[in-house]
């Protein structure tokens, strides 16, 4: 579970996804929490604990979980289909964000398209597939939403809550990072410092935060897939985390 691996998340485009809103196979969720019904109604289709897709997000989730991989079980895989009229107007907006960014970037500039981890209670995850990002969630490096890359999927579960049964939640989303610029520990930043920029990292070389600014939480940001998972771990681990960081806000 120590290699490190790329992620194999599919960029959609229109015809795209309204193919795999008629064809997707997915799980009958009447067995499961009614939490799944709030992410039914919400567009999030389903995915079958069979199918390729799902063995490959687990896999990679659970790579990103590190040593804490044994204990931590995945129970449900959830994807953005945007069935709904509102949901579907989302993503074609994002789409067209990412397409007028990378357009002025040009080609060959540093315009990025990415994907980031964010970890927040129940709630809040309803909250968002449902209306969309409300909140900025760090400060460390100015005020933004911010994201975890693949390699540092640890830093966003930290924000995970137990709901009643024990489960925890986290978002992948597509992200348009488009030209990012370095953020420095106790910055006030809340927006780009400049139309050169787009968003914000902690390093460009290997950026543990990816950081959107609040003005562009839902242009930028999509959310792609919900993991649904326990671990056992987590109430130990997020106490030490605290306490290694009590003098920073992350």
């Amino acid at each position: 579970m120590e290699e490190q691996v790329s992620m194999t998340i599919k960029d959609y485009d229109e015809e795209d996804i309204l193919d795999d809103a008629a064809s997707s196979k997915t799980e009958d969720s009447s067995d499961h929490h009614d939490i799944f019904t709030h992410f039914a109604r919400n567009g999030m289709i389903k995915i079958g604990k069979e199918t390729e897709e799902y063995v490959s997000m687990k896999t990679q989730f659970l790579m990103g979980m590190k040593q804490y991989a044994n204990d931590t079980e995945v129970i449900a895989l959830n994807k953005n289909m945007g069935f709904t009229p509102l949901k579907l107007a989302r993503f074609f907006g994002f789409k067209s964000f990412e397409k007028v960014i990378l357009q002025k970037r040009g080609a060959l500039g540093d315009a990025k398209v990415d994907h980031g981890w964010f970890g927040a209670s129940k709630e809040e995850i309803i909250q968002i597939i449902s209306y969309g990002f409300s909140r900025c969630n760090g400060q460390s490096h100015g005020l933004g939403v911010y994201l975890s890359p693949f390699e540092f999927l640890l830093d966003a579960v930290k924000f995970t809550i137990a709901d009643e049964n024990d489960m925890r939640y986290m978002l992948l989303c597509h992200l348009t990072m488009g030209n990012m610029e370095v953020i420095p520990a106790g910055s006030k930043q809340v927006y780009p410092s400049s139309v050169e920029f787009d968003t914000g990292v902690d390093n460009l070389e290997a950026p543990r935060r990816l950081i959107v600014w609040s003005a562009f939480m839902n242009s930028h940001i999509c959310p792609a897939y919900i993991i649904t998972f326990k671990a056992r771990f987590l109430v130990l681990f997020c106490q030490e985390i605290k306490s290694v960081n009590s003098l920073e806000l992350l």
